[in-house]
């Protein structure tokens, strides 16, 4: 199967967003728990790697033929509205997965659990949240910019 040349540079796009995923990923991690535990740190790379795969189906499918066609505001916000729920399902999930095999409980048990409770409401969720998003937006922007006024502009403008 042959790769047409946009096919190829979505390619190397998504190779590039799961290696950054991966690369920043456990900055979050070691900012927030230290050394403590490695628990954080899988929970982070497997975050890193949902989106980075999402993001790449959505810009892979998702953003092209008639997509090229919308404004490049509205092209924009829908991307964040898009990655912001994925965001915030893949974060919300992964957490509730991993404490489901920690603790050897149901989804529900874990929904529940006053641990989980205190996860969201008090401690770093939110926070973890929103440098996920900031990550994806730097992203979003960034792909939006190259596509607008072409990679090497970009790495020149940098």
């Amino acid at each position: 199967m042959n790769l047409t040349l946009e096919q190829k540079r979505k390619l190397k796009n998504a190779k590039t967003l799961i290696l950054l995923g991966l690369f920043l990923s456990p900055v979050y991690a070691l900012f927030a728990d230290g050394f403590k535990s490695i628990t954080p740190y899988a929970n982070a790379l497997v975050i890193a790697i949902l989106l980075s795969l999402v993001i790449s189906f959505f810009e892979f499918i998702l953003f092209t033929g008639k997509a090229k066609k919308i404004k490049f505001y509205q092209l924009l916000f829908l991307r964040i509205a898009l990655y912001t729920g994925s965001v915030f399902s893949v974060v919300t999930l992964t957490m509730i997965v991993s404490r489901m095999f920690r603790y050897n409980l149901n989804f529900q048990e874990v929904l529940n659990s006053n641990e989980f409770k205190n996860y969201i409401y008090e401690q770093d969720y939110l926070t973890g949240i929103f440098y996920t998003l900031a990550l994806v937006g730097l992203v979003v922007f960034t792909l939006q910019m190259q596509r607008k006024i072409g990679p090497k502009v970009l790495l020149a403008l940098i």
